[in-house]
């Protein structure tokens, strides 16, 4: 029996929740958020294309990307239609999902949309994040003052890519040998 739009979108949310990048803690090494596997996002520019596996977060069915300056952002700005492949491990003697999206990029700055973009990073914890980072690295930093103009600084130079999909597939490979694909499409 074919499944709902509503279905099918709540196991692409379960399996975007479950695979995402999420808060973390103090305790966690490095930036001390709780990574998830990585997407691969693919762009394309003058008919060249370029793929970049890249940590992500989602909110709904939202991709957020934090992007260092590069050939991805270039490439968004020139063509903003994207791809996101994120799957897991292939294992046939277990459940694999996969998700193949397509959709929109579109750029936020803290300097062009300071309100949202620092509405994400914060829910995301980047923040948090690239403090951790900081202090884990950067010990001989004279006043707190220097510190918190260094996270500025940090922040200034990072892009967010806010993918809204349009379509969706979702491959479900199950160890018997069945394969059960769910298209997700945007509504008009």
């Amino acid at each position: 029996m074919a499944k709902s739009k509503k279905e099918i979108e709540k196991e692409i949310l379960r399996f975007l929740d479950e695979n995402s990048t999420h808060k973390g803690d103090e305790s966690l090494p490095g930036c001390g958020l709780r990574h998830g596997i990585a997407c691969a996002l693919g762009t394309c520019r003058d008919n060249i294309p370029r793929v970049t596996p890249l940590d992500f977060f989602n909110d709904g069915l939202n991709i957020w990307i934090l992007g260092d300056p590069g050939g991805k952002l270039v490439n968004i700005r020139a063509n903003p239609n994207v791809s996101v492949g994120i799957y897991t491990r292939m294992d046939h003697s277990v459940e694999n999902r996969s998700i193949q999206l397509w959709g929109k990029a579109s750029l936020i700055t803290r300097r062009e949309q300071k309100e949202l973009f620092m509405e994400m990073v914060t829910k995301f914890d980047v923040v948090n994040a690239i403090r951790r980072a900081m202090q884990r690295g950067m010990l001989n930093i004279a006043s707190e003052a220097d510190f918190k103009a260094k996270v500025d600084e940090a922040l200034d130079r990072e892009t967010l890519i806010k993918i809204e999909p349009e379509r969706i597939f979702l491959l479900i490979s199950r160890p018997e040998g069945k394969m059960e694909k769910l298209i997700w499409g945007k509504s008009k």
